[in-house]
């Protein structure tokens, strides 16, 4: 089927609408319409799925949101899982919205029997927040909508937000698959960047229905396309899909599965916990930690009740891999439970599971309310932060050698609670709404250099890193929170770091582009593009196109040398442990010398290698177009 992309424009304004086709010829995915628009995601919101959304095609039915990230400050794409199966139902493959409704509403937009309906429905979001089936915040928001205008069509799915979007710049953006016309509690989001928060500070939708009964062509040939997995792997799509999936679904390596299990088997002594502060201590120590809290406690927990009991769901589309890992209502997915968990000094599932749920009913990303709570704590634990300034007058527990994984996880979970309660509700928490760069610096002091960020810009764009300890994380790349990086834990002189992180960013593009889910990239980033060009009976080179989109994209690149302290010693100390754990490398030596010497010129030296390395890596013509 040739590409015959249409794009459905909203006004939030006034609720007015209009379906326009997409003629430009490089628009070959969601990213591609959101930053062609020309304003860089400034004036429209993009939602869109990808090019064979609907098919059999495991991982292909991504629902993909680009806009302005308040929280990053810059163009910024966030992806949920299973929400684009729903979407082709609208019969528009992106919607732009524009414009701020006069007051907070549901935007839905169904399509069926042929009429296209767009409407604005105000909804009182104190009311709603506060208690609706049983549930807050976000989940309230999400039930809300879902009976007063997505009942209707069995089609349809819901985006939601909570109270984070309104008053803080870290707001996420929620969905849950629907099975048998009710809402389930395996949630997805398009959490990383604050687009919630874009969605209802500069739009006034706080929810979206969508869905409907439009039929477009979708790719329904699976005996072409077991044809071309023969021929890449010898063997069909389903076989070799299962293989590289194995990650996520179960690991008989490990007898676990999920990226929880996975991390937490290999990571070991490789964990961040206690607001970072981890790096600081010794192998031995770190060990300590995994073999007394985590391995026989948190991980035994997860082990026994999620993948022994084979509570394993997937994100709404038919797809092997089973990733979500389940207990009941919790979703257990590594980076909320290592963000809001170990970084924070919660080992256990109990603690960790009513702690997330809290966090995510407020309509948070976890990951950055897990670095910004995690700092706070670490605040009140030195005396940087107390009763005056919180109203929080107990202590964190977070002597390793004294933990109780029980107890003491629960006392951290409650204080983590507060400390979000108070950033959100109490004036003296307004800083930190600001996001973490702006708090620490107002705070000053050794308070600010116990941050843990990547910054952007002059003012107050960024963004708490992806939990692995890794260079990669704080490579200075145009788009960071996301996969858009080298993320390795084989040490690269860091000129390399920053070039292989150019070509990944190129890679990661392609799968978001293209509405496919990364946990599929074994096999995806090679011949997905192939598979799209036969379904659209076109060529495009795919790596070149996004190696280009990236060097666009890299125009904006505002990413500043790392601020802070404990920053620089995240780096460092990775570097002094790749050393005792990697081969002899005279270069990494250099490096840990010169760091030994003066670690804040050393990290500058280094951030600025990896910068000029992406330059690089940006430049090179892809392989099929050299």
């Amino acid at each position: 089927m040739p590409r015959n992309y249409r794009a459905l424009h909203i006004s939030a304004s006034d609720g007015s609408f209009q379906i326009k086709p997409v003629e430009d010829p490089l628009v070959v995915g969601v990213i591609d319409y959101a930053w062609r628009l020309g304003d860089a995601g400034r004036k429209h919101t993009v939602i869109g799925s990808g090019p064979i959304a609907g098919s059999f095609v495991p991982g292909s039915n991504r629902l993909v949101v680009c806009g302005h990230s308040p929280l990053w400050e810059m163009f910024f794409p966030s992806t949920m899982g299973g929400a684009g199966l729903p979407w082709e139902g609208i019969g528009a493959n992106f919607l732009a919205l524009s414009g701020k409704a006069p007051q907070p509403c549901v935007l839905h937009v169904l399509n069926l029997g042929g009429k296209l309906t767009v409407e604005l429905d105000p909804v009182d979001l104190d009311a709603v927040w506060g208690g609706f089936a049983g549930e807050i915040g976000l989940y309230a928001m999400m039930h809300h909508a879902w009976r007063k205008h997505g009942a209707e069509c069995h089609a349809a799915r819901v985006l939601a937000v909570g109270p984070a979007a309104a008053r803080t710049r870290s707001g996420a953006i929620c969905s849950v698959p629907v099975r048998k016309g009710e809402l389930t509690h395996v949630d997805t989001w398009a959490g990383r960047g604050g687009l919630g928060s874009r969605l209802l500070q500069e739009h006034n939708i706080a929810a979206v229905v969508y869905g409907g009964d439009y039929e477009d062509e979708d790719l329904t040939d699976r005996k072409m396309v077991d044809g071309m997995f023969d021929e890449r792997f010898g063997k069909p799509l389903r076989l070799v899909d299962l293989e590289k999936t194995t990650k996520y679904r179960y690991d008989p390596r490990f007898s676990t599965g999920g990226t929880f299990g996975s991390n937490y088997h290999t990571l070991r002594e490789r964990v961040l916990s206690f607001n970072y502060s981890s790096v600081l201590l010794s192998d031995e120590e770190r060990l300590q930690i995994h073999e007394r809290l985590i391995a026989p406690h948190y991980l035994r927990q997860f082990d026994e009740e999620t993948v022994a009991k084979k509570q394993n769901a997937n994100c709404g589309e038919p797809c092997g891999a089973v990733c979500k890992k389940m207990n009941g209502k919790f979703k257990k997915d590594y980076e909320p439970y290592q963000a809001l968990g170990p970084l924070v000094g919660v080992f256990d599932q109990r603690a960790a599971e009513e702690l997330n749920r809290f966090s995510d009913a407020c309509g948070f990303d976890a990951i950055q309310i897990g670095g910004e709570v995690a700092w706070v704590m670490e605040c009140l634990r030195e005396g940087w932060l107390g009763q005056e300034e919180t109203g929080i007058e107990e202590k964190p527990r977070w002597d390793y050698t004294a933990l109780e994984p029980q107890a003491d996880s629960a006392h951290n979970a409650r204080i983590a609670q507060r400390v979000i309660g108070w950033l959100l509700n109490d004036p003296r928490g307004a800083p930190l709404r600001k996001g973490l760069r702006h708090a620490a610096k107002a705070l000053g002091g050794e308070a600010m250099q116990a941050a843990v960020y990547n910054a952007r810009g002059e003012g107050d764009g960024c963004m708490v890193p992806n939990q692995y300890w890794v260079s990669g994380m704080f490579a200075p790349m145009p788009i960071l929170g996301r996969y858009y990086l080298d993320y390795g834990y084989e040490w690269k002189p860091p000129f390399e770091m920053g070039r292989s992180g150019g070509k990944r960013m190129g890679r990661e593009l392609l799968l978001d582009n293209y509405g496919m889910c990364r946990f599929h990239r074994g096999w995806a980033e090679s011949l997905l593009p192939e598979i799209v060009d036969r379904f659209q009976q076109e060529q495009v080179d795919a790596d070149e196109h996004h190696r280009q989109l990236a060097l666009e994209i890299n125009a904006l690149n505002d990413t500043r040398p790392w601020e802070t302290e404990r920053t620089i010693d995240v780096v460092h100390q990775y570097l002094c442990k790749f050393h005792r754990d990697g081969p002899k490398n005279a270069l990494l030596d250099a490096w840990i010398d010169r760091f030994a010497k003066d670690k804040h010129e050393a990290a500058l030296a280094y951030w600025h290698a990896m910068r000029e390395g992406l330059e690089q890596g940006l430049k090179e013509p892809s392989k099929k177009a050299a």
